[in-house]
């Protein structure tokens, strides 16, 4: 009995054995290709080849799918290349195998946009990459001038108020535009920004003059109302 169980046992470990080696023989070829194709990638970087570092690094990926960073890598030089199709399917698909980085939410909005010339999707897609990457400044330019396009004032003015503090201490339109957003609520912090933005660019000064003209005679005017029409003739100017 014990003589037979062995022999049975022999047969099943050498038929698994075989059915390993069919299988190694049917995964390998694949998953080398893939390590070339990331070698002729990286290759094709050195000499700035984005066009066939692309490709290869697509091609790695689909035959490595396990690998979200070849997805990511591949979507990036898609997005250089100016294809928002590919960036799309390619990141969207690195995101289900594993997080996304910040740049690649970055550019996975850009290219909706680029894609369907539409904000929604983009605004959604850099909230959440803010969410994620907090520290990642670029997504409040973003979004401030997505809020901006929506008429959403309160979101872009928080949104610049990131952004200058961030990264946008040199950015005299962002300045500017923040100046514009704080005049009726704020305006003396809103006369600071506009000359901020007039000292960054002298092409500002003609309308900054105007607006600290506006804003200096309603700082002398008693009555609300007649501080908010100075204010807003100055705009309006």
């Amino acid at each position: 009995m014990r003589t037979l169980l062995y022999r049975v046992l022999r047969q099943c470990s050498a038929q698994v054995l075989i059915l390993l080696a069919v299988v190694g023989l049917v995964i390998t070829p694949p998953v080398l290709t893939g390590y070339q194709e990331i070698r002729r990638a990286e290759s094709a970087l050195k000499v700035n080849d984005i066009s066939h570092a692309a490709n290869s690094y697509e091609r790695a990926a689909w035959l490595l799918p396990w690998s979200p960073g070849l997805w990511e890598q591949a979507g990036q030089l898609r997005f250089k290349q100016g294809n928002f199709d590919k960036t799309v399917l390619l990141l969207e698909r690195a995101g289900q195998i594993a997080p996304l980085s910040a740049s690649s939410w970055d550019i996975l909005g850009i290219s909706y946009v680029g894609q369907t010339g539409e904000l929604g999707q983009a605004v959604e897609t850099w909230e959440t990459g803010l969410a994620l990457y907090p520290s990642y400044s670029a997504f409040y330019y973003r979004l401030a001038i997505a809020y901006y396009e929506q008429n959403d004032y309160v979101a872009e003015r928080d949104a610049l108020e990131h952004w200058v503090v961030a990264e946008g201490d040199t950015d005299a339109r962002a300045h500017y535009r923040l100046g514009q957003l704080l005049a009726v609520s704020e305006p003396e912090r809103a006369l600071g920004e506009f000359l901020l933005a007039a000292s960054l660019d002298p092409r500002y000064d003609p309308a900054v003059e105007t607006m600290r003209t506006a804003i200096n005679l309603a700082s002398l005017e008693p009555d609300e109302s007649n501080k908010l029409v100075l204010i807003c003739r100055g705009l309006g100017l």
